[in-house]
């Protein structure tokens, strides 16, 4: 569905940070289904390097194993995700100085507004129509399946952030398509 999908189609000409957010973060939850955590949680660091918005996937995806009382893989995904992020942005911290913090962390805090996040969500909902039925089936397979309702978690946080991020466009909304 991903690759049929407006926001599949509009993008196949060139490579954004959305497309490697996407493809790691799902990497991420192929790797957590065979609970390989260390590399689930490398995964999600990767993903968090690329840009920091990967960080409401990362903390829904912790979230949803503490949801589902699942402390050890828990803490072993947030330390795999933490530790190389932390380890990167110190080298660069150390070689580069301020302007790493400035441009890496602190400029997406003060983003100024862009298009209208209405504008943006309802040309999502306008053009990706097939997201409606895939929602339902969503929502009928976690309604059938607890063991599925934390899976949901890093999804809805994203989308709750980005739809108030103040800078959204909708190439940030490729994930959701893809989950």
């Amino acid at each position: 569905m991903l690759l049929f999908s407006y926001a599949g189609l509009a993008t196949t000409d060139f490579a954004s940070d959305v497309h490697w957010i996407t493809t790691l973060t799902l990497a991420a939850m192929l790797a957590a289904t065979h609970a390989r955590w260390a590399v689930a949680g490398v995964l999600l660091s990767l993903a968090l390097l690329t840009k920091l918005y990967a960080a409401m996937i990362v903390v829904g995806f912790v979230g949803a194993l503490l949801l589902a009382r699942r402390f050890g893989p828990a803490l072993r995904v947030g330390a795999w995700t933490a530790l190389p992020f932390l380890a990167v942005m110190a080298i660069m911290t150390a070689v580069v100085g301020k302007p790493v913090i400035e441009q890496v962390l602190l400029n997406n805090l003060g983003r100024p507004a862009g298009i209208d996040n209405a504008a943006i969500l309802a040309f999502f909902a306008g053009h990706d129509l097939w997201i409606y039925p895939a929602a339902a089936l969503l929502a009928i397979a976690v309604l059938r399946a607890p063991a599925l309702r934390p899976c949901v978690f890093p999804v809805v946080l994203y989308a709750a952030f980005m739809a108030g991020y103040p800078d959204v466009y909708y190439l940030y909304l490729k994930p959701l398509v893809a989950y």
